[in-house]
């Protein structure tokens, strides 16, 4: 099991070295090719109450911008990652997310950074990445802001017999084969034997594919704070977790451990859905 392909994409009005850094790294040492990729795509034309409200050059000049922009990210890519791995460049004007599910279908894994401004998401310019996890299809590995380079010295793997949380555990397989540590754990107030049995198959699984880990029952309420506040007593540098174990709506709701990971800047955290 190994990634040979790596799709990182480069956000439009953010600072890109660090993830590009970041994401050439992993490729290099996971031997993997890279992938680049940017998108925006123009906000829909203003409707007022007397009807739409059509500006030609002001929409020309947005074209024009993008094309830029993305042409200038291009650039880039190629200057820093050709340097150091076999690369390519995806991407062009359209919607972000949409556009980077849609390419996912060329790697094996997706690396994006920690928005810098996430209250001034912006739909047209950047990926949404609750959505990204949701319609991709493949692993995204979402980088602590400014990070450069994924130490992983310690693991942690979030475990809750779903789907999802099995999912992630196979697709983290060759980052958590570089970690010096694992720990697979769970968050329950009772330690009963079917949980217990259920962490041992995890550590079992992961010893097949020669990685040593811990397991730990963390007698606390499925509380999404508490696995952050876990992780980072362990010092843990990469958090694996399954993404929206329970409905989008009831995340968007109530929290949810997937919103508490996406707010959490000075973790890298991988999410399968």
């Amino acid at each position: 099991m190994a990634y040979q392909s790596i799709l990182v994409n480069l956000d439009m009005d953010g600072i890109n070295d660090p993830v590009l850094n970041f994401a050439a790294d992993l490729a290099s040492r996971l031997e993997a090719r890279l992938i680049g990729f940017a998108a925006a795509a123009i906000a829909p034309q203003i409707v007022s109450a007397d009807g739409m409200v059509f500006d030609g050059e002001i929409i020309q000049m947005e074209r024009e911008e993008i094309g830029k922009r993305l042409k200038e990210l291009e650039q880039q890519f190629t200057k820093q990652a050709s340097a150091a791995v076999s690369c390519e460049w995806r991407g062009g004007p359209g919607e972000p997310t949409l556009l980077l599910s849609e390419f996912a279908r060329a790697a094996d894994l997706i690396i994006t950074a920690t928005p810098e401004e996430p209250s001034l998401f912006n739909p047209y310019r950047s990926v949404d990445l609750g959505s990204l996890v949701l319609r991709a299809g493949r692993p995204v590995l979402l980088a602590k802001q400014n990070s450069e380079r994924l130490a992983a010295q310690t693991a942690l793997v979030a475990w809750k017999d779903s789907r999802e949380a099995r999912r992630a555990v196979s697709d983290a397989v060759p980052l958590l084969a570089m970690a010096g540590e694992v720990v697979v754990t769970t968050l329950s107030k009772e330690a009963d034997i079917q949980m217990k049995e259920s962490l041992s198959d995890v550590a079992a699984y992961l010893s097949r594919h020669g990685i040593a880990a811990q397991t730990e029952i963390l007698k606390q309420s499925d509380e999404p704070g508490i696995l952050v506040e876990f992780a980072r007593s362990i010092r843990a540098d990469l958090v694996v977790a399954g993404g929206y174990g329970h409905s989008r709506l009831r995340e968007w709701v109530f929290g949810g451990m997937t919103r508490s990971l996406f707010k959490e800047n000075r973790l890298n955290r991988f999410m399968s859905n």
